[in-house]
């Protein structure tokens, strides 16, 4: 209580404040000179006298360690129960709340906020901070070996990601298969419409993909000669009744039109249509020049006497009082 000058000079346990000689170290008063931990400066230590838990604050000692208060003194700082000292700001928070570096308490007394890293509580949003860890219950792990989670897009170091469990089986285990780029499923099947690739090492690729033996991914099959599939590159290049077509290098099927323009599948190679003597091609009619008309798959001339009736939709028989008879498709 006596008299002092100047304010915050410390003496003996007891420091000057507003002209008044107080004692130092106890909540609301002045911190005391020096520091028990052997770090800081003159006026930087609080005593926690009663049990109360106090820190130096802007020089005064205020009390630490509850929600919302500073942390108190230690290596990492020190809050009661299950809270976090928030190194970026050196307050109590509570647990699962988020520090200032974005990661999140993970509770116990004198725990820091740690996120992201080996063996850590995942940050927000499923979030690892290492390479080659993935977010896995709730904690970042090493991923993509046997028997460890699959790392991001299913990816696995040897074998196939099991997606039943999303871990990683060793190499030639039972996992996932038959989708695009996986091993073929037992039976040397994939998905609808993919090719198992033997050649390949038995994976699945996709449709009108090139298989490893250069011919095209058709309907479930690397083989060739199919309809919509690569010509073989022997003889018979397609099978049964169809056609190679030479622009495209795919079988099509007897009657379908080939790549180039009035051409179509016949006889089990692509040849010109449409004219008069030519096979028909595809499509209405199937022939082009005036007054022919597709009959037993050629063009013939029509119209005329005993000669077949033209194309529905026309006049079929143009002669003076010619007619069509329908049973037996001629003019009369």
């Amino acid at each position: 209580g006596s008299v002092c000058y100047p304010s915050g000079a410390c003496v003996g346990g007891q420091c000057c404040e507003s002209g008044v000689l107080t004692p130092c170290g106890s909540q609301g008063a002045a911190c005391c000179p020096g520091n028990p931990y052997g770090t800081g400066s003159a006026a930087s230590y609080c005593q926690n006298v009663g049990g109360m838990s106090l820190v130096c604050t802007g020089g005064q000692c205020v009390a630490c360690g509850g929600g919302g208060n500073p942390c108190c003194p230690g290596p990492q700082g020190s809050c009661f129960g299950a809270q976090c000292c928030d190194p970026g700001t050196l307050t109590c928070i509570s647990i699962g709340a988020q520090c200032q570096n974005l990661q999140t308490c993970t509770g116990g007394g004198n725990a820091t906020c740690q996120c992201g890293d080996s063996n850590q509580p995942c940050c927000s949003g499923g979030v690892c901070f290492n390479a080659g860890e993935v977010c896995a219950s709730a904690t970042c792990r090493s991923c993509g070996g046997a028997g460890q989670p699959c790392c991001a897009g299913g990816a696995c170091n040897a074998g196939s990601c099991d997606a039943a469990t999303n871990t990683c089986n060793t190499a030639g285990g039972c996992g996932t298969c038959g989708g695009l780029g996986q091993t073929c499923c037992t039976g040397s099947s994939c998905a609808p419409s993919d090719c198992c690739d033997v050649g390949a090492g038995s994976l699945c690729v996709g449709g009108a993909t090139l298989c490893s033996n250069g011919y095209l991914c058709n309907k479930g099959s690397c083989a060739c000669g199919s309809v919509g599939g690569s010509c073989c590159l022997t003889s018979p290049k397609c099978t049964g009744t169809g056609c190679c077509d030479p622009s495209s290098s795919e079988c099509v099927r007897d009657g379908a039109d080939c790549t180039a323009a009035s051409t179509v599948c016949s006889g089990g190679s692509c040849q010109a249509c449409g004219l008069l003597g030519e096979p028909c091609c595809a499509g209405f009619n199937g022939c082009t020049a005036a007054s022919t008309v597709c009959s037993g798959n050629a063009c013939k001339a029509c119209g005329q006497l005993n000669e077949p009736c033209c194309a529905v939709g026309t006049t079929r028989c143009p002669f003076d009082g010619g007619s069509c008879d329908t049973a037996t498709g001629k003019c009369t």
